[in-house]
């Protein structure tokens, strides 16, 4: 079957925060351009507020947009690595394609009837900075999800600039929860740990 995927246009997630910077950024303008040159009857106060609020909506899509496009350039470099190990160690690989109920798979990985779903993701750190602790639980929910959607075994995030552990050495992989791994280094870890969670 077709496994929940669709090949549509590439998925771009930062022009959702492109355009949203956009929008915020122009009102701000409009708004500010009021304070200068008003329309209409409107506290300054008020007027001034709502520029500032606006900026900060801005100001916040584009620090989302800019790093949303650098992971898509961290996966866009790391993905060819991931597949050319994988395909060497035996696995079929599909890389960057659409899910049907939204969102895409970095890498869909199969063998012998079994599949894996691996995310990559351009962060550093796992599990040692409270700060990232939220942004590490919605890589968890979406690898589950990916996994639902294709009946998958198992689920992988792998972090290709991290360092490795000790106990990725010992294991092969982390544990990120809900039985999804954390892999960390380059493409050569991967098919240890595929092998181990499939």
């Amino acid at each position: 079957g077709d496994l929940g995927l669709s090949s549509g246009r590439p998925f771009a997630p930062w022009r959702y925060n492109a355009q949203r910077r956009n929008i915020f950024g122009i009102a701000a303008v409009v708004v500010g351009l009021h304070l200068i040159f008003p329309l209409f009857s409107l506290n300054p106060w008020v007027n001034g507020l709502l520029a500032l609020w606006l900026i900060g909506l801005a100001g916040y899509h584009h620090r989302r947009a800019s790093a949303r496009q650098h992971g898509q350039r961290v996966e866009g470099m790391q993905a060819p690595l991931a597949q050319k190990a994988l395909e060497q160690a035996g696995y079929c690989v599909v890389t960057g394609k659409r899910l049907r109920n939204g969102g895409d798979v970095d890498l869909w990985v199969t063998k012998d009837g079994v599949g894996c779903v691996i995310e990559i993701k351009s962060f550093r750190y796992w599990r040692s900075r409270w700060r990232d602790r939220d942004r590490e639980r919605r890589a968890v929910e979406q690898v589950v999800r990916q996994q639902a959607a294709l009946q998958s075994e198992a689920g992988v995030i792998w972090l290709p600039l991290a360092r490795p552990t000790f106990w990725q050495w010992l294991w092969g992989y982390s544990f990120a929860g809900k039985g999804v791994a954390v892999v960390r280094g380059n493409a050569r870890y991967l098919p240890r740990a595929v092998r181990k969670k499939l």
